[in-house]
């Protein structure tokens, strides 16, 4: 028994980690209406976005599901880059997102920490709504610095942009999160009479 613990630890620690070719399928959101002034907690002020893909919902059944945040985040790993996709429901016709400039991945054996580069069409520490039809499942895509093929686990770290609160995701494996890429793939909207 010790010894085929100690095979699948080895194992484990000598796969090869490959890089992806591509990042995933970037979008471009329609700017519906631009920030005017804008000014925290002023919603007359936010800019406005709208026409993002739509995703099919992610599968959350069993206890794990409802607990871990995998489901609902994939990610792409190039030589260039590290693009994280957080799957999220739209709860209104406008659906209310703000993302600090201070979100980070850190590597969870060597505590090295990967600061964000760009929210992909949206701004940094601004209060922004996206338009569209409550329920339907969208994704924000989040770019880091790439990560080395050594790393086997993150934690993600998002502070909200005026460091009130903060939400923290420990313990990521990275092998899941490469595992989701199908998260972001297209669903169709059916239409009832």
């Amino acid at each position: 028994m010790l010894i085929l613990v100690g095979a699948t630890i080895s194992a484990c620690t000598e796969k090869e980690i490959t890089y992806d070719d591509d990042c995933p399928a970037i979008y471009k959101a329609r700017l519906i209406k631009p920030a005017r002034d804008y000014q925290p907690r002023v919603w007359d002020s936010y800019a406005v976005y709208g026409d993002l893909p739509i995703v099919k919902e992610t599968d959350k059944d069993g206890d794990y599901a409802d607990i871990h945040p995998c489901n609902d985040m994939a990610m792409w790993r190039t030589k260039d880059a590290t693009y994280l996709a957080l799957v999220s429901a739209l709860g209104w016709v406008r659906t209310f997102y703000i993302y600090s400039d201070k979100i980070y991945l850190r590597d969870c054996d060597t505590g090295e920490k990967y600061p964000i580069i760009e929210i992909v069409n949206f701004p940094f520490n601004q209060e922004f709504f996206i338009e569209g039809v409550p329920g339907d499942h969208i994704y924000i895509l989040l770019k880091f610095p790439p990560l080395p093929k050594t790393t086997r686990c993150i934690d993600y770290y998002e502070p909200y942009a005026n460091q009130e609160y903060a939400f923290e995701y420990n313990d990521l494996s990275i092998e899941a999160l490469e595992a989701n890429h199908h998260i972001i793939d297209p669903a169709e909207r059916k239409i009832v009479y």
